[in-house]
Order: structure tokens, then sequence, then C-alpha cells
């Protein structure tokens, strides 16, 4: 099957239906068939990615190779990783893989490139800040940002395992003392760097900006679809 695109999700699995759900909503068709192909492979036995960046526990490398092989075997021609954390292995990752790989991390980096903001606050799990993913593309494109500070970070971490065990956060908290307050500060878009995040956020967003690296990615998976079509025909 011609432009076959795999998700690596299961990092945690709501987002990755939440993932899987942009190249849904981001497509106008008519028919069942005019949809893009995708094979999701939910793998929640990934071991946690910031725990081995921040304390040395269990790489995730092995099981993400691991994965890896089994939807490049099943026939995908594009692979993207429900995770932006994960990224810090992306270049190990693209190594080791025959398809092509497609970074939620640059992804969501030419976004705001597009947008022109002034000054991005960038809200992701300890492990995405403390490994600079983001910081490091931003800095190198010219691009402002503000990290939280501790007390903030302690809450979007809380937010974030919340939901990844089924629970909902407090998002009037969020709001208050982590939303607010870095607008104010002078963040003009929120960069939502942890694929949970967009998940409590979205109903904020008549009153902030938002970048959905989610949504990005999938975008630019769209996009290798469409062109793989043209080149077909």
């Amino acid at each position: 099957m011609d432009g076959l695109v795999g998700i690596l999700g299961g990092m945690g699995p709501e987002a990755t239906v939440s993932l899987f759900s942009e190249f849904i909503i981001n497509r106008n068709v008519e028919h069942d068939q005019d949809h893009i192909p995708v094979i999701i492979l939910s793998c929640p036995d990934i071991p946690d990615r910031t725990e081995c960046i921040l304390n040395g526990k269990t790489s995730p490398l092995p099981k993400l190779v691991e994965y890896l092989k089994i939807l490049e075997n099943s026939g995908v021609q594009c692979i993207i990783i429900g995770c932006n954390t994960a990224h810090y292995w992306f270049d190990e990752l693209n190594k080791s893989s025959s398809v092509n790989l497609i970074s939620m991390i640059d992804s969501a980096v030419l976004s705001v490139k597009k947008y022109n903001y002034k000054r991005i606050a960038l809200l992701a799990t300890e492990g995405t800040i403390f490994s600079r993913l983001y910081q490091n593309k931003l800095d190198d494109c010219g691009i402002s940002f503000m990290i939280p500070d501790h007390k903030q970070q302690a809450l979007i971490s809380d937010a974030i395992a919340k939901i990844k065990s089924g629970l909902k956060p407090d998002i009037e908290e969020l709001k208050e003392q982590v939303l607010i307050i870095m607008k104010g500060n002078g963040a003009d878009c929120f960069l939502l760097g942890c694929t949970e995040l967009p998940l409590v956020f979205y109903s904020l967003s008549n009153s902030f900006n938002f970048i959905n690296p989610s949504k990005e990615v999938a975008l630019a998976a769209i996009n290798w679809f469409e062109n793989i079509k043209k080149e077909i025909k």
C-alpha cells in the first residue's frame, strides 16, 4: 500500500488516540477511501523517558527500536513517534530505521516560525525541558522562549501524571498559576511539548495561543502522503 504511515504510540495511549484524530480532523474528504492509511502500534510497556533522562533508569531505546522494526515490517513508509520526550533518541532511531521518520520537535518549531510569535512558553515534561529538545531548536531559529519556574513545572508534571493515569488535573489551577502568569511575563504562545497537555488545554484555546506538536507532526505526515501520491501519479 503506497503512502502507509506508522504511528509508534502508547506513550501514553490516550495521547496516541488524540494524535491519530489529527489525521482525520485535518483532512477534507468525501469517502472512507480518501483518508490516509495508518498503522498504529500502541506500546505502553516502553520505559519512562523522563526517568531515564533524569535518573538513569531503564532506557526506552531498545523497545523503541524493536517497535519501529515491527512497523517497518508491516510495510509502513513513514513513521511518527507519539511522544515528545522520546525524541531525545530521535537521531539514533533515525539511523536504525530503513524508512522516513518525521520529527515532532522539528514540525512544532517550524509552526512557531510560521506564525511569528514573539516569545514562546514551553510546557513539557521535566525530561524534555532538561534535555533541551525544544530550547536548542528554538535558539537555532532565533526564537525567544521561556520555561516554567520550579513551582509551575511541578504543576505541569503532576498534570501529565494524572492524565496518564486517567484522572483530570485542575485546569483552573493550571490556568491561574501557569498560563496567566507566563502570559503576563510576555509569552504570546504556549508550545505544548508533551502529548498529554493538549488533552486538557484544548478547552482554553479561545483565551490562549497554543502550538500542538501532535497536530503539527500529523500535518507533516499528511503533507508527506500527498507528495507521495503526486509522485505516483
